[in-house]
Formats: C-alpha cells, sequence, structure tokens
C-alpha cells in the first residue's frame, strides 16, 4: 500500500512541477509578448502621437500670439488655428483610443491563453486526483498500454527475423 501511495504522491509532484513550469513558460511568453506591444507601439504610433503633439503646441502658440496681435489678427488667423488645434487633439485622442484598443486586444489574447491553461491543468489534477481514488481505472490503462508495446516489439522481431533469415537462402547456390 505504500509502494501505492509512494507513486500517486511522486504523479501528483511530476504534474504539478509540470504545471509549474508550463505557467512559468506562459508568463514569460505574455511578458514578452507584452514587451513586443510596447515595441510596437513605439514603431507605429510613436512618431505619428509625437506629431500631433508638436502640432497642438505650435497651435497654441499661435493662439497665444494671436491673442497678442489684436482683434483683427485674432479673427483672421486665431478661429483657424483654433479649429486646426481642436482637429489634431481629435485626431491625437483617435490615436490614443486605437494603442489602448490594441493593448486591450493583446491583453485579452493573453487572459485567454491563461485562462486555457490553468483549465487544462485543473483537469488534469482532477483526473490524478481520481485516478488516486479509484486505482484501479489507471491499472486499466497501464496494463493496455504494456499490452501495446510487445505487440509493437514483436513486429520489430518479425521484420528484423525476416531481414536476416537463421536459416541459409538457398536461391544465392543457383
Amino acid at each position: 500500500m505504500d509502494k501505492h501511495h509512494e507513486k500517486h504522491n511522486q504523479r501528483r509532484a511530476d504534474l504539478q512541477n509540470q504545471q509549474f513550469d508550463e505557467l512559468w513558460s506562459l508568463e514569460k511568453q505574455l511578458d514578452q509578448r507584452q514587451q513586443t506591444m510596447g515595441q510596437w507601439i513605439a514603431e507605429n504610433y510613436g512618431q505619428e502621437q509625437q506629431d500631433f503633439n508638436q502640432q497642438i503646441d505650435h497651435l497654441s502658440q499661435q493662439l497665444n500670439q494671436s491673442g497678442l496681435q489684436g482683434w483683427w489678427f485674432r479673427l483672421c488667423h486665431g478661429e483657424q488655428a483654433e479649429q486646426d488645434k481642436q482637429l489634431a487633439q481629435q485626431s491625437l485622442d483617435n490615436l490614443q483610443w486605437r494603442i489602448s484598443e490594441h493593448k486591450n486586444h493583446v491583453q485579452s489574447e493573453c487572459q485567454i491563453e491563461r485562462e486555457a491553461l490553468l483549465e487544462k491543468q485543473r483537469t488534469q489534477q482532477e483526473q490524478l486526483e481520481e485516478s488516486i481514488a479509484n486505482p484501479e481505472k489507471p491499472a486499466e490503462k497501464i496494463e493496455a498500454n504494456h499490452q501495446a508495446i510487445p505487440q509493437t516489439d514483436v513486429l520489430q522481431d518479425v521484420d528484423v527475423s525476416y531481414r536476416t533469415p537463421n536459416e541459409p537462402s538457398t536461391g544465392s547456390s543457383r
């Protein structure tokens, strides 16, 4: 009975180690993916975001200058600068929304992968616990596996014995 418990304790420990390794590996992959996402955002949106910020700063300076130049300058140039600034701000908001959507998409994919792995691990743990509670069922599986292995060996032996017969060939003397 002690060997039975030792065997199941070892299987439990092996499964837990395997699950820990899988989870650790997935976490590293997800961290890498989030770092890659940050680099991708910087490469694809960084310059655009910087351009919008510069445009908004420039238009803000124009608005400040138009206020100092007097009512005629403000009337001619201030309104256009204000509209341009609002458009640039809308574009920047849209860009930030796209970045946020991309981040959310990647994070949701990562969460789905994490949940799928945890579910797989829960199922494995339940199966192991069930096999510990009902030791007859795994024994049947093990017996079935042991029966399959010798059949493969027999086939290999037959194949080998066919290629190297024990009796001398009668066809070569002719």
